[in-house]
């Protein structure tokens, strides 16, 4: 993952971009309040259906919904004051350069066999954090591993740019 990410900055470089090293210290933090946010809001709309049509809802998407019946008001809140520290640390950033480029994860996909949801949920992502700034973020392929999964690599970019 990290030789090809490092290979894909390479090869932006060789085209003209100029690659810098920025800091974001607090984004695996923001990544937790990702998480209490977007699960405490599908909560909190889905909760009726949980309640009456449980069967309209995937097992691994109704247990992860369902998840958020443990977060609190105060969680909730202390995840909302993340998200706005979070996102004021990223616009401090992106002023001074166009866009961020990270991997999109820690590994490559699980193939279909090797897929588990269970593990999936505990897995470090890079995603969750932009979803908590609302900036624009894409992933896109930068190559493969040994056995040819793909690997990906996430711009981030500012808004309406």
């Amino acid at each position: 993952m990290k030789a090809a990410v490092l290979a894909a900055l390479d090869r932006l470089a060789a085209v003209g971009a100029t690659v810098v090293d920025v800091e974001l210290p607090h984004g695996a933090i923001a990544q937790y309040a990702q998480r209490a946010i977007m699960l405490g809001e599908a909560y909190a709309y889905h909760e009726p259906d949980l309640q009456t049509r449980p069967e309209l809802y995937g097992k691994y998407t109704r247990q992860a919904i369902q998840q958020a019946a443990f977060y609190s008001a105060a969680d909730y809140v202390q995840a909302q004051r993340v998200r706005s520290y979070f996102c004021q640390e990223v616009a401090r950033v992106l002023g001074e350069v166009d866009v961020l480029v990270t991997p999109t994860a820690l590994n490559v996909a699980p193939t279909f066999a090797e897929y588990d949801p269970e593990v999936m949920r505990m897995l470090p992502s890079f995603m969750g954090q932009w979803n908590v700034t609302g900036l624009p973020a894409l992933s896109v392929g930068c190559g493969f591993s040994a056995a040819g999964l793909p690997i990906g690599l996430q711009i981030i970019g500012k808004p309406f740019c």
